[in-house]
């Protein structure tokens, strides 16, 4: 750029409309130039309380985690504790209902003694008025009964002053006497109901006791019977085979709704009916008949022959 050249550029400028408007353009980048400056500088300085703004978004999120839990659990334990209080307040009521039921009984206690001392009242009011009726009438007579019957009333209107004492220490003892009464009932019904659960479990220990020995005696005692299966047997013999050492007790018997079979004479008697052996395996057990080839039988069998194991 030549001297003229800036000259142009610089007085010249003042006096057209062109320098004018070169002068305003370049006032209007200049600031347009500033104004993206500080755009950009609030640009930055928001994008910067953008990130702060994220971070303390996601640190307030977590902590409105941490707060709802915590209100969960408090909500938790709020419930547990308000039926906790629900059941309190249900024993409390049935407590309140029951003292109000042992109050109502001790009012109307204490309403009958109340009426049995009204009623002694007004005996002694009446007895009272008759001896005054009485007296009102003996004034009539000579001045010595008078004297007399003076002194009768005065010992027996101190006699009365000392039952309306008395009367009046009762009022004030009875309810006393009657919660000391209600309290010794009271541990003795505890103390009885206590007794019986405690003879009730004994007497159930001991009877289930007695039922396990009565099994365990079954047991033993069915393992010890014996059929005559076991034994290799002829029933039309009557041989009993026996398969290995034991101790065996035999019967025979009439399986007759009498006890014996018996036609008259003693020789058709039956006799002892039970024998024990000591067998070893293979001997062989027998009933001996009088005459025939096996048990006497009719339409059912009449006789039987049978063993049990002793050992």
């Amino acid at each position: 750029m030549t001297a003229s050249d800036s000259l142009n550029t610089s007085f010249p400028e003042r006096a057209t409309p062109q320098g004018a408007d070169a002068t305003v353009l370049r006032q209007l980048l200049n600031q347009e130039t500033l104004i993206r400056m500080s755009l950009e500088k609030n640009v930055h300085v928001l994008m910067k309380d953008m990130v702060s703004l994220k971070d303390s978004m996601l640190s307030l999120q977590s902590e409105m985690a941490g707060i709802r839990q915590i209100a969960k659990d408090g909500i938790a334990d709020s419930k547990e504790k308000i039926e906790g209080l629900k059941s309190e307040l249900q024993g409390l009521k049935e407590t309140e209902e029951y003292l109000e039921e042992r109050l109502v009984e001790q009012n109307k206690t204490g309403l009958n003694l109340f009426e049995r001392l009204t009623k002694f009242k007004n005996e002694m009011n009446g007895f009272q008025t008759d001896i005054q009726t009485s007296l009102a009438q003996n004034n009539k007579n000579t001045s010595e009964v008078l004297s007399d019957i003076k002194v009768q009333v005065r010992l027996l209107s101190t006699s009365l002053m000392g039952l309306d004492q008395h009367v009046k220490q009762l009022d004030q003892t009875v309810p006393t006497r009657l919660e000391e009464n209600y309290k010794v009932v009271s541990s003795q019904m505890s103390n009885i109901s206590a007794n019986i659960l405690e003879k009730t479990n004994d007497s159930l220990h001991s009877l289930k006791s007695e039922i396990a020995e009565t099994k365990y005696d079954q047991l033993k005692l069915s393992a010890a019977i014996l059929s005559l299966e076991w034994f290799r047997n002829n029933i039309s013999s009557g041989l009993i085979d026996s398969k290995a050492p034991m101790v065996v007790a035999f019967t025979a018997g009439v399986t007759e709704s009498k006890r014996a079979l018996a036609y008259g004479g003693t020789s058709h008697q039956t006799g002892t009916n039970m024998a024990v052996f000591s067998l070893r395996r293979g001997d062989k057990v027998w009933v001996k008949y009088h005459s025939g080839q096996g048990f006497y039988t009719d339409s059912t069998p009449i006789t039987s022959f049978t063993g049990f194991m002793i050992s």
